[in-house]
């Protein structure tokens, strides 16, 4: 089992929402969890559909070499 998970910093991007994840998924035993960093690529979908997109931040370099840190199981 390949588990994946989005990151956006304002949602789960932090060591808190990351040990919560982390933790649920232990027992599972996942072959491999595999951490999405945000992207903007999809936030021109909103203009075509006359929404204002939600703003979100991508984590860093750092944060996300930390954030995989919390799935060495």
């Amino acid at each position: 089992m390949i588990i994946r998970v989005p990151v956006v910093k304002e949602v789960n991007g932090n060591r808190e929402e990351m040990q919560k994840i982390a933790d649920f998924l232990k027992p599972y035993r996942p072959e491999k969890v595999e951490l999405l960093p945000y992207h903007r690529l999809g936030e021109g979908k909103y203009a075509a559909l006359g929404r204002q997109p939600t703003c979100f931040t991508a984590p860093t370099e750092d944060e996300m070499r930390e954030f995989n840190s919390f799935f060495a199981f």
